[in-house]
């Protein structure tokens, strides 16, 4: 698909296009490489769950930062983050907080068991989410929470969640 694009004349500038998250494995980023193409960016590889391509963009010398963890955590690419994380990428609330918005219960159970923190933001992000399963487990393990939860709950019209927070 990239070299596609690049030889129908797609602009190759600034960050990867968001077309670009097809990273499917390794060879895309050598083509990528010997080309000249887009810049290759850990997060838009961690957000497309190629563990194969990550593995090969580090070893190429491809930076990484909290960015990386939390594109993992948004799609729910366990395998990534745990990789990432074990290869000393830096992570921060923001990884809990993308796995409670798109409702991944598991990766922030392993993320949490691991020590990456948390804020009020994680159980705002879980109501606005809808994720009431989610949410209460957050609540239980001792998450803080403050008005943006029921704020967040009602602008998404997550009755669910408002009735619970």
């Amino acid at each position: 698909l990239v070299q596609w694009a690049f030889a129908n004349g797609c602009p190759r500038f600034g960050r990867a296009p968001a077309w670009t998250r097809t990273w499917s494995n390794a060879e895309t980023g050598r083509w990528r490489k010997a080309n000249n193409s887009c810049p290759i960016d850990a997060e838009t590889i961690a957000v497309s769950g190629s563990l194969d391509a990550l593995q090969w963009a580090r070893a190429n010398g491809c930076a990484w930062d909290e960015r990386t963890c939390s594109g993992a955590a948004a799609f729910g690419h366990l395998h990534v983050l745990r990789w990432a994380r074990v290869n000393g990428c830096a992570w921060d609330e923001q990884t809990c907080r993308m796995a409670a918005r798109h409702g991944h219960l598991t990766l922030l159970q392993w993320a949490r068991a691991n020590r990456c923190p948390w804020d009020p933001q994680t159980c705002s992000a879980a109501a606005e989410g809808g994720h009431i399963e989610l949410l209460a487990w957050a609540r239980a393990a001792g998450c803080p929470w403050d008005a943006r939860t029921t704020q967040r709950a009602a602008a998404a019209g997550s009755l669910a969640a408002l009735r619970w927070a």
